[in-house]
C-alpha cells in the first residue's frame, strides 16, 4: 500500500513538473501573447467586453496576454502576417482576407449563436417609415456599408447584389464606408444614408439591439428589407508558427471559458451566445471563394596684441579684454570662470540625465521594444516595395495606365479634398480674423475678454482635427461637411494665435493717431492696423491652406469625405498599387500647392518690406 501511495504521489509530481516546464517554456519564448479584436462598437466598449476574457487566458496559460483593440480589420491581418499578433478574433471575411494575403493563421474556435446555429445574417436596414420594400427600390439612393473587410457589412451584400444583377457603385447614388456597424446605423438615423447593411443573429441579438441597450438607437425606428443566406460565424485564430503545446493550451482554454469563467464569457456576449466550439479552415472555404469573387469584381575672433606679454593659464578660453588684467586678477577671473563652467556642465549633465531617464520611462510606458524594432525594421522597406507595381520599358505606357486605372475617380475625389481644405481654411481665416483682435494686449485692454479669447483659441487648436471630424460625423453624418467644419475650427485656433501675434507687433503710432482723431474701434482697425498686417495675414492663411490640404487627405479615414476615404479602402483591401497611386497623386498635389503658395507668400512679404 505504501508503494502504491509513493507511485501515485510520484506520478502527480511528474505531471505537475511537466505542466510547469511547458508553462516555463512558453514564458521564456513568449513572455507576452497579444490578443487582437476589431471593435464592433466603440473601442472602449469592446475593451470592456473582452478584458475579463483576456485576464482568464493569462491565468490559464501562465503567461501575460495583452488585449489590443485594432482600428480596423486590415490592422489585425497585417499584425498577424508580421507575427506581432498571436491570437485574433476575426470576422469570417477578414479571416478569409488574412488567408488570401498569406497570413499563417489557423482558426480553432467559432462563435455559436443563441439558437445553436454557427452562423448569422447580413440584413439591410431602412427607416421604419421609409417607402422602400426591396433593394431595387433604393435605386439612386445612398447606401452605407461598414468596412471593405466586413463580412456582413460589405462582402456578403456585394455578393448577394451581384446575384441580383446589381452593381452597387452604379445602382446607388453613393456608396459610403461608415467604418463600423454602429456608424452605419447612425448614418441611416441621421439621413446620411437611406439604407445600411449590418449583422443580425436572431430576434434576440443583433447590433441594433445592442445599440438600443446602450441608448444609442431605437430598434422600432428601423425595418429590415433584406436578409442574406446564413453566414458562418466569426472565428478565433492563432499563428500557425506557435508551438503545438501552446496552441493546444490556447484552444483548450477558449473552449472551456464558459465553464471555468462564466462571468468572463457572459461579459462578451451578454448571455446571448452559446459556448465556443472547435472549427478549422474548411468551414471558411466558401467565404474565401466569396472574397476572391468580390476582389475580382472591381477593379572668428581677432588675436589680442598684448596677450603675448602675459602667460595664459591652461584651461577655458577667456575674452581678449580680460587678458589685459594683472596676473593676480587674471588668475582669479579664470578660477571663477572655470567654476562657473564646471557648474554649468554639471547642470547640463543632470539635465541630460533627467531627460534620458524620462525617455526611458516613456519607452517603458509606451512598450517600446528596441529588440523587436531591430528585428522587424526590415519589414518596413519590404512593405514600401510591395506598393511599387511591376513596370517594364516594353509596356511602360500600358503598365502606368493599369497602375492609375481609376484616375478619373481619384482626381474627382482629390478635387473634393481641395474644396474641403479651401472652405475649411476660408471659414477658419474669417473666424480667426474676428477673434484675434480681442486676444491682443495692445488693442484689448479688458483682461477678462483677452483671457476668454485666448483660451478659446487654445481649445480650437489643441483638439486634433480628426477628433473634431469624428464628433461632426456623429452629429451631421458622413460626407464632406464634417471635414470642412473640423478644419475650420482648428484653423481658427491656429490662425487666431498667429494673427494676434502679428497685431501685437505693429507700430502703435498710427493707432494712437487714429484714436486721437476720434476714430472708433472698427475704424482704427481698418485704417491703422490692417494696412500693417494684411500681407502677413494673407501669408499665414496661405500657409494654413497648405497644411489643411495635407490634413484633409486623411479626413476620409473617419468618413469625412475626399480622397482619404478611397485611400483607406485601398489600404484595408490590400490593393497595394492603388495605395501608391493615390499617395503619388496626393504628393504631387501638395507639392504644386506648396510651390505656388510659397511664391505668393514671398511676394506678399517682400511687398510689405519694400519702402
Amino acid at each position: 500500500m505504501l508503494n502504491r501511495r509513493h507511485l501515485l504521489a510520484t506520478t502527480v509530481v511528474l505531471a505537475l513538473t511537466g505542466i510547469t516546464a511547458f508553462a516555463q517554456s512558453w514564458s521564456s519564448q513568449y513572455p507576452e501573447l497579444v490578443f487582437a479584436k476589431v471593435p464592433d462598437e466603440n473601442a472602449s466598449g469592446t475593451a470592456e467586453r473582452w478584458a475579463p476574457f483576456v485576464n482568464y487566458l493569462s491565468k490559464e496559460l501562465g503567461t501575460k496576454v495583452t488585449l489590443r483593440i485594432a482600428n480596423d480589420y486590415a490592422a489585425v491581418v497585417e499584425g498577424q502576417r508580421a507575427g506581432n499578433i498571436h491570437i485574433a478574433m476575426y470576422g469570417p471575411a477578414s479571416y478569409a482576407r488574412a488567408y488570401i494575403t498569406g497570413a499563417k493563421v489557423e482558426p480553432f474556435a467559432i462563435e455559436v449563436s443563441g439558437d445553436g446555429t454557427k452562423g448569422y445574417y447580413s440584413v439591410l436596414y431602412v427607416k421604419a417609415q421609409a417607402p422602400y420594400m426591396t433593394i431595387k427600390d433604393l435605386k439612386g439612393k445612398n447606401l452605407c456599408l461598414v468596412d471593405p473587410n466586413s463580412t456582413s457589412g460589405n462582402n456578403v451584400p456585394r455578393f448577394a447584389m451581384d446575384k441580383m444583377g446589381l452593381d452597387p457603385e452604379n445602382f446607388f447614388g453613393k456608396v459610403i464606408y461608415a467604418g463600423s456597424h454602429e456608424n452605419a446605423v447612425i448614418g441611416v438615423a441621421q439621413g446620411t444614408c437611406d439604407a445600411a447593411f449590418n449583422w443580425w443573429n436572431d430576434e434576440q441579438e443583433s447590433n441594433l439591439l445592442r445599440m438600443e441597450r446602450k441608448g444609442m438607437a431605437k430598434a422600432a425606428d428601423f425595418r429590415i428589407i433584406f436578409k442574406s443566406d446564413l453566414i458562418v460565424n466569426s472565428p478565433m485564430a492563432y499563428l500557425t508558427a506557435l508551438p503545438e503545446n501552446l496552441k493546444t493550451a490556447i484552444k483548450k482554454a477558449v473552449l472551456e471559458v464558459h465553464a471555468k469563467d462564466p462571468a468572463a464569457f457572459d461579459k462578451i456576449y451578454e448571455g446571448k451566445q452559446l459556448p465556443f466550439v472547435e472549427v478549422d479552415h474548411k468551414a471558411y472555404e466558401p467565404v474565401v471563394e466569396m472574397i476572391k469573387f468580390v476582389d475580382d469584381a472591381p477593379r572668428g575672433a581677432l588675436a589680442c596684441p598684448a596677450a603675448a606679454s602675459w602667460r595664459v593659464p591652461e584651461g577655458p578660453t577667456m575674452p581678449g579684454a580680460l587678458l589685459r588684467l594683472p596676473p593676480e586678477q587674471l588668475e582669479h577671473a579664470f578660477s571663477v570662470y572655470a567654476a562657473a563652467v564646471a557648474a554649468k556642465r554639471l547642470r547640463t549633465a543632470l539635465g541630460l540625465s533627467c531627460l534620458l531617464a524620462a525617455i526611458a520611462l516613456a519607452g517603458i510606458g509606451g512598450e517600446v521594444d528596441l529588440v523587436k524594432l531591430a528585428s522587424n525594421i526590415d519589414r518596413f522597406p519590404n512593405y514600401i516595395r510591395s506598393l511599387v507595381p511591376d513596370l517594364s520599358w516594353a509596356n511602360f505606357g500600358a503598365d502606368v495606365a493599369e497602375w492609375f486605372w481609376n484616375l478619373d475617380v481619384w482626381l474627382q475625389l482629390l478635387a473634393d479634398t481641395l474644396l474641403i481644405a479651401y472652405l475649411g481654411t476660408l471659414l477658419g481665416a474669417v473666424g480667426a480674423f474676428l477673434v484675434c483682435f480681442f486676444a491682443t494686449a495692445n488693442l484689448e485692454p479688458r483682461n477678462s475678454i483677452r483671457f476668454v479669447s485666448r483660451r478659446f483659441l487654445e481649445f480650437c487648436r489643441t483638439v486634433p482635427e480628426i477628433v473634431f471630424a469624428l464628433l461632426f460625423v456623429v452629429a451631421f453624418g458622413l460626407g464632406a461637411m464634417p471635414g470642412v467644419l473640423a478644419l475650420a475650427i482648428h484653423s481658427i485656433g491656429a490662425l487666431g494665435k498667429l494673427f494676434a501675434e502679428v497685431v501685437e507687433n505693429i507700430d502703435m503710432r498710427p493707432v494712437e493717431g487714429a484714436t486721437a482723431t476720434g476714430a472708433n474701434r472698427v475704424q482704427t482697425i481698418h485704417f491703422a492696423v490692417l494696412p500693417q498686417v494684411a500681407s502677413n495675414f494673407t501669408s499665414y492663411a496661405l500657409l494654413r491652406f497648405e497644411i489643411n490640404v495635407r490634413t484633409a487627405a486623411v479626413m476620409g479615414f473617419v468618413g469625412a469625405g475626399g480622397i482619404g476615404q478611397e485611400l483607406v479602402v485601398a489600404i484595408r483591401k490590400f490593393y497595394y498599387t492603388d495605395v501608391s497611386a493615390i499617395l503619388l497623386l496626393i504628393l504631387a498635389t501638395v507639392m504644386v500647392i506648396d510651390l505656388v503658395t510659397e511664391q505668393l507668400r514671398h511676394r506678399l512679404i517682400g511687398a510689405e518690406r519694400r519702402p
